[in-house]
């Protein structure tokens, strides 16, 4: 913002602004992708994991025999 209101306003060096904001632009791009591929090796290292969705504390209603398997 900084950089746009100086350079509305005529008061930077020639080339100092287009410099800035492509450095800001590929940076915010670096930084999204940076995310996505973040997201990807979490969800990823959760898959590999392999554990259960949930545990069963108590089984009821069923025989002895099964709630020892």
């Amino acid at each position: 913002m900084y950089a746009i209101f100086d350079f509305m306003r005529g008061r930077t060096i020639q080339g100092w602004t287009s410099i800035l904001l492509t450095l800001l632009v590929i940076g915010g791009a670096i930084l999204i992708s940076l995310g996505i591929v973040g997201e990807y090796v979490g969800r990823i290292f959760n898959e590999v994991k392999a554990r259960p969705l949930y545990f069963v504390r108590d089984a009821t209603g069923l025989p002895e025999e099964e709630r020892r398997r």
